[in-house]
């Protein structure tokens, strides 16, 4: 199946979620997140902000920062597809919508992780695979921003709920796939 075909399908099928569903199983997917070995050593986070039925960031963004952890959120570059950049969050009152109706910090806001220092990120996706393989939303984002850091690449944690998981998807050579995947059912380390 091609990737479009599955975009559409995992949509559709998340967004006929009820709110109430997405809320439960995404405190589950926060819980873990935030319970993993590798979150408590850390220091710098990049964490996307949730948006509709997402697997919700919101605990996870008011954990980190309540224990002095250095948080990031994207922020598109309207100008230039497929370019963002992660910016520092102090809280989430920093968080605007952006060109794209996601939240995003402050236009304003001009502290940037530079990948210099090892970093967790937890990825959004449509679907993912048990190999660690995601399907994003077809702008390419992620991809590019990982590919293009000097430093180390961060630990990437890709959440879903459950039905997002898939045996095997479609995968390009430039597709870099998850370190680990949470579901309100599982954990997925990928060796």
């Amino acid at each position: 199946m091609d990737k479009h075909l599955l975009r559409g399908r995992f949509s559709r099928q998340r967004k006929a979620m009820d709110p109430r569903e997405a809320e439960k199983k995404s405190s589950v997917i926060q819980k873990k997140f935030l319970s993993l070995e590798l979150v408590r050593k850390h220091a710098f986070f990049l964490i996307y902000i949730s948006l509709g039925n997402e697997v919700s960031t919101l605990k996870i963004l008011d954990d980190l920062l309540e224990k002095g952890k250095k948080v990031y959120a994207p922020r598109c570059d309207s100008k230039r597809k497929g370019k963002m950049d992660f910016f520092r969050v102090r809280s989430p009152e920093e968080l605007v919508p952006g060109p794209f109706g996601m939240p995003e910090p402050l236009p304003t806001m001009k502290d940037i992780f530079q990948g210099r220092s090892p970093a967790i990120a937890a990825v959004p996706g449509v679907a993912f695979d048990e190999h660690g393989y995601r399907l994003g939303y077809g702008g390419g984002y992620y991809d590019r921003y990982f590919g293009s850091l000097s430093g180390p690449v961060p630990i990437s944690v890709g959440l879903a709920y459950e039905f997002q998981i898939v045996h095997t998807l479609p995968a390009d050579p430039w597709d870099l796939p998850m370190q680990h995947i949470i579901t309100e059912k599982r954990i997925i380390n990928i060796s």
